[in-house]
């Protein structure tokens, strides 16, 4: 169960990391945008890679060993199964976040703000409550998510959230290529007839 209190300091550093590693999406899709296909089909194609990428399974090296050694996968296979894929869930939605922020920072650099926001929103409770707090946070924390993983809601609400951070990436990500071939497309120059 303490994997899910350190949740939002993972997700901070999967933030950063993703920030510091990869490219810009707008790197990213302009090879999509020379396909000969609808642009909101590139967006689809771009989420879904996006989503089925290697570097969304890197904290499942933290994971899997977690789930072995303190959740029994004999003794409780379902509960293994929903940590698991809320963990995945987080880790994905994060990543769309990221997609997002990184999109809108190409576009326009006032969006910065939103990267600064979210990453201290994660970290605050660490800085700004005293030990005492911080584990009675924990607690009630904890608490909430033994309520919430018996029938699968936290497995559900992370998966809902995720969906939802795609579907407004995919827009964010089709209004860019849009912007991206407009941009690098020349206007034709008028022919005069005598």
């Amino acid at each position: 169960k303490i994997i899910t209190a350190t949740l939002p300091l993972i997700l901070f550093i999967d933030f950063i990391l993703r920030f510091s590693m990869q490219e810009t999406p707008a790197q990213i899709i302009r090879p999509y945008i020379l396909l000969p296909l609808p642009t909101k089909r590139v967006a689809d194609c771009y989420i879904l890679e996006t989503l089925l990428a290697w570097g969304n399974l890197t904290w499942f090296a933290l994971l899997i060993p977690y789930c072995i050694m303190s959740l029994h996968p004999i003794d409780h296979p379902l509960l293994n199964l929903q940590v698991i894929l809320f963990w995945w869930m987080a880790i994905l939605a994060n990543s769309q976040w990221y997609l997002i922020c990184r999109t809108l920072i190409y576009r326009f650099w006032g969006f910065a703000i939103l990267p600064v926001v979210y990453c201290t929103l994660l970290i605050a409770p660490l800085l700004l409550l005293e030990n005492n707090q911080v584990a009675s946070a924990v607690d009630s924390l904890l608490q909430l998510e033994e309520t919430m993983v018996g029938n699968g809601l936290m497995v559900a609400a992370t998966a809902l959230v995720m969906l939802a951070l795609a579907l407004i990436n995919r827009n964010v990500q089709w209004h860019s290529a849009t912007k991206e071939i407009l941009k690098n497309s020349t206007p034709k120059e008028k022919v005069r007839t005598p």
